[in-house]
């Protein structure tokens, strides 16, 4: 009995968690076959070139980047035949439009959502106490990412899963500009496919290193130093000193969404703390008026860290 998915059957694909992750490497094969700006400028328009075509180029692109795909040698694994199998049916309406979900989200700006989500919101008769809820709710209930635009949104889910293998030359390291070269070799995943690290992941990374630098060039060093040794940073320091060297060219375009990235990283990041009182049993055999009660003031994260540094130093 084969698999089948939005009612097309598969018969190299068994489960829905490999249709998933196979349907995330279709995406990154989509987006390098899209003609995309750097800057992210015309990600709108990808809408209209979601298809067999663009899949196509894409598979062909990451062939000559050295990732094959769809397996051009004798041997296919299953994943590569499960990814054949979803290009030879590609142009079913049903897939197109599953992979047209899980690009709008870096498509589809804010307002945009908000518009659509209020039509249909109208049409089950509660666009009213909808909207009033959205100005009744607390500053931190709201992700600033989520009404983010569509470039910024690009920025943070364009970053492909990576890991760095440093460059040498005759037996010794190369630097440039002080910095050891590395060469960025893709993360396979579990199917041995390649993917971009989840948007949320990306973003929440970059912010909790980044969210207290106070200026432009405190932001790119962190990112600098931590590229060092993850790929993720060094991708993302990559893009965004390529994103300021046209800034820095006189670029109105590209310092817009310079300027639009480093707000939402500088601003985002909310800090909760715990309060926690305990009755002072000495304290209350006296008769001062006060200090009934030992105030301690913790951050809400600390048991976290806590067992997280400790699962680290044993590790």
């Amino acid at each position: 009995m084969y698999y089948k998915n939005h009612g097309i059957e598969f018969s190299n694909i068994i489960s829905d968690d490999m249709f998933d992750n196979l349907m995330e490497t279709a995406k990154f094969c989509i987006m390098h076959g899209f003609d995309v700006k750097d800057d992210g400028s015309n990600i709108a328009n990808i809408g209209k070139h979601i298809n067999k075509e663009t899949f196509e180029k894409g598979v062909e692109s990451l062939y000559k980047s050295g990732l094959d795909i769809l397996g051009h040698g004798e041997y296919k694994t299953p994943a590569q035949l499960g990814m054949g199998e979803i290009l030879e049916k590609f142009d079913a309406v049903e897939l197109r439009r599953d992979m047209a979900s899980r690009i709008s989200s870096i498509s589809t700006d804010f307002h945009e959502r908000i518009e659509r989500d209020s039509r249909d919101a109208s049409d089950a008769g509660s666009s009213v106490g909808n909207d009033i809820g959205e100005h009744t709710r607390q500053c931190f209930e709201f992700s600033r990412f989520d009404k983010s635009s569509s470039r910024v949104k690009f920025f943070f889910s364009t970053i492909a899963d990576c890991e760095l293998k440093p460059l040498t030359e005759k037996g010794k390291l190369v630097y440039k500009d002080g910095l050891v070269q590395y060469k960025v070799i893709n993360k396979l995943n579990k199917y041995g496919l390649p993917q971009y690290v989840p948007m949320n992941i990306a973003y929440n990374m970059i912010l909790n290193l980044c969210h207290d630098c106070e200026n432009v060039q405190q932001l790119l060093d962190t990112l600098r130093n931590a590229s060092m040794s993850n790929g993720l940073f060094y991708v993302a320091y990559t893009k965004l000193k390529a994103l300021k060297q046209k800034v820095d060219k006189g670029d109105a375009d590209a310092e817009a969404l310079f300027v639009q990235l480093v707000s939402n990283i500088r601003s985002n990041k909310y800090n909760f703390d715990i309060v926690r009182s305990q009755y002072n049993k000495e304290l209350a055999k006296s008769e001062a008026p006060f200090g009934l009660y030992k105030l301690t003031l913790t951050p809400s994260g600390t048991e976290y860290s806590a067992r997280e540094y400790s699962l680290q130093w044993s590790a």
